[in-house]
């Protein structure tokens, strides 16, 4: 039962209670004028609608689910926010859930987007372990009709996502344009799509102009300086899976701490790779603390990345260059396509990639005068090679 009942609405009104009440459930016989008495009375005195009541009612709930795989990252909560502006703008509501509210067991979730009789659902940042076959099958037996919004694309339902390879791949050439040789990569052993992306495009730059290393984090700390002096002056990129990392997502404290530690232990070996590419900021946040307490000078010392374009990364203390994702045009975008869904019973193009754009700023040993903004640059065109490794 509604707080404020529509029968206080037509008194406020002077109109018969049947009426206010076949307008507030959707009847579409009465003119526009009233109905807009109506809705803008109920707007100013309060009224909420009885939500189980609409649903009985309508047969339809109005409702998007929003599952959200990532909510300690800023970039995921922006996307998340992306979401629930989009779904509004189709007249519908949202309930977004994040999977870390409910211990990360994925089927509590889902009971509660059930029992919400969600009309569909976007994924947000899912992993084919954390949202497997089995999770896609309970929502087709029950109806509700699923989106994947940068998440892993081998799950059988459209799927909007960034494409981080040709930005990557583009921002270790901007390194080399800028007169960095030897650079390093640290990454979390995952096989999260977005992962394997940012890999495949350092991988891809480093083969076209030196050559491309792969070694565990203690192997590297132990034998750097020696590979730091057979590639003098010769490109080399190192590709450093971090030890002791479990294949799961982590939140954006794990990361910079991660990223701390093994950026003090680089700093004390002494030995300097000129550039340094993290997958995301929160990776560099860490990079940058550490290199704080050890005294190393960043982009002086060593040039540093990132990706995702944190907020933080533009403060003046950080100038962290950076990929920015167009979060916007994706979260548009998969919105559209379940809504599409909904109202057609068709889905649209099952897979769709949107790039990034570099944001150049100091960190990266780019040369720019105090207070000028950051660049933004749209990724080089890759060679046919990653065309056809893709």
């Amino acid at each position: 039962m509604s707080m404020l009942s529509h029968r206080k609405i037509a008194e406020a009104l002077g109109m018969p209670a049947s009426t206010v009440t076949n307008i507030l459930n959707g009847t579409p016989r009465y003119k526009q004028e009233t109905k807009d008495r109506v809705l803008q009375a109920a707007k100013e005195l309060g009224y909420r609608p009885n939500r189980a009541s609409l649903t009985l009612k309508r047969g339809r709930s109005n409702l998007i689910g929003i599952i959200n795989f990532a909510t300690m990252y800023q970039v995921g909560q922006q996307r998340v926010s992306l979401l629930r502006k989009a779904v509004n703008e189709h007249g519908y509501d949202y309930l977004a859930i994040d999977v870390d509210w409910h211990d990360g067991k994925v089927e509590r979730v889902l009971d509660e987007i059930i029992q919400a009789r969600v009309e569909g659902v976007v994924l947000l940042g899912h992993t084919t372990e954390s949202f497997g076959p089995e999770s896609l099958a309970l929502m087709k037996r029950v109806g509700i009709p699923v989106v994947a919004m940068n998440g892993d694309d081998d799950i059988n339902a459209p799927s909007i996502a960034t494409d981080a390879l040709p930005g990557f791949y583009s921002l270790v050439r901007h390194l080399h344009q800028v007169g960095h040789k030897s650079i390093i990569m640290p990454v979390i052993a995952c096989t999260k799509r977005s992962m394997l992306e940012r890999i495949d495009g350092f991988q891809l730059a480093m083969k076209n102009t030196g050559d491309c290393l792969t070694l565990g984090e203690r192997e590297y700390l132990k034998i750097w300086p020696k590979i730091l002096k057979d590639y003098k002056n010769k490109p080399v990129g190192i590709i450093i899976p971090m030890e002791g990392r479990p294949n799961q997502l982590f939140s954006q404290n794990d990361l910079t701490e991660h990223h701390y530690d093994f950026g003090k232990a680089l700093f004390q070996s002494g030995a300097l790779p000129d550039a340094m590419m993290c997958t995301n900021d929160a990776a560099a946040f860490g990079v940058f603390n550490a290199a704080h307490e050890m005294g190393i000078r960043i982009p002086l010392d060593l040039a540093l990345t990132g990706a995702d374009d944190d907020e933080y990364g533009k403060y003046p203390m950080f100038c962290l260059t950076s990929l920015r994702m167009d979060m916007f045009n994706i979260s548009e975008e998969a919105v559209n396509t379940l809504v599409n869904r909904l109202k057609t019973g068709k889905f649209k193009e099952s897979r769709q990639h949107f790039d990034s754009n570099l944001v150049l700023r100091k960190s990266c040993g780019r040369k720019i005068k105090q207070g000028e903004p950051a660049t933004l640059l749209v990724p080089a065109k890759l060679p046919k090679l990653a065309a056809n490794s893709k």
